[in-house]
C-alpha cells in the first residue's frame, strides 16, 4: 500500500530537528530536512496495510447497534424481554476468573 505523506504532518514532526542523523551503519554527521514534494511517499508493510484497514473500519462502525437497542427496548416495554439468569451469572463468573478474582 502507498499513501501520501502530507506536508504539514511532516512539517510537525520536523519542526524544531536540526538534523537527521544518517541512517547507514558507520555514517556520521547529519542530513538536512528537505521540503516535501508532492512525489514523497510511503510503503507500508502487510502487517501494517492491514492494520491501517482495521483501524479505518473500526473509525467507520457506529459504537451502538441502535437497531438491536431498540429491539430490547421495544421487547421490555411488551413484557416479552426474557432474563437468563443461568447465562449471566456464568458470564460474570467466568469475568471475575479472568481478572484474576477467586
Amino acid at each position: 500500500m502507498t499513501g501520501k505523506i502530507e506536508s504539514s504532518v511532516v512539517t510537525q514532526m520536523t519542526s524544531g530537528a536540526q538534523g537527521v542523523q544518517a541512517g547507514k551503519s558507520g555514517a556520521a554527521g547529519h542530513a538536512k530536512i528537505g521540503s516535501v514534494s508532492e512525489a514523497d511517499s510511503v510503503t507500508l508493510s502487510g502487517q501494517g496495510a492491514n492494520l491501517n484497514e482495521l483501524v479505518n473500519v473500526a473509525q467507520q462502525t457506529p459504537d451502538v447497534d441502535v437497531q438491536k437497542v431498540a429491539a430490547i427496548r421495544e421487547a421490555i416495554a411488551s413484557g416479552s424481554y426474557q432474563v437468563n439468569a443461568e447465562s449471566i451469572a456464568t458470564k460474570m463468573a467466568h469475568m471475575e476468573w479472568q481478572m484474576g478474582g477467586r
